[in-house]
């Protein structure tokens, strides 16, 4: 997917890629989000965290506009440690 140059192009994206997403799940039906995918986590996980990231994109780039310095990935986040 080509990186968006304008905010109709990143929103045109955003559109295309959610009603997709959407069409799919509507035909996997009421089971589809307690299914495994990455890791260990099901299907529900992904899309909680790439709705955040989303999300959070659009209030970078608003930020941005507005003359100021976004914070990323959130305020107060401290990252995650594994311990293997």
């Amino acid at each position: 997917m080509p990186i968006s140059k304008t905010r109709a192009d990143l929103t045109g994206q955003l559109n295309s890629t959610f009603t997709k997403l959407r069409a799919e799940l509507d035909n996997g039906g009421p089971r589809l989000g307690k299914l495994p995918c990455v890791d260990d986590w099901n299907v529900k996980d992904l899309l909680a965290v790439r709705v955040w990231w989303t999300e959070s994109v659009v209030k970078w780039i608003e930020t941005c506009l507005r003359g100021a310095v976004p914070v990323t990935p959130a305020e107060g986040y401290r990252g995650t440690r594994r311990h293997d």
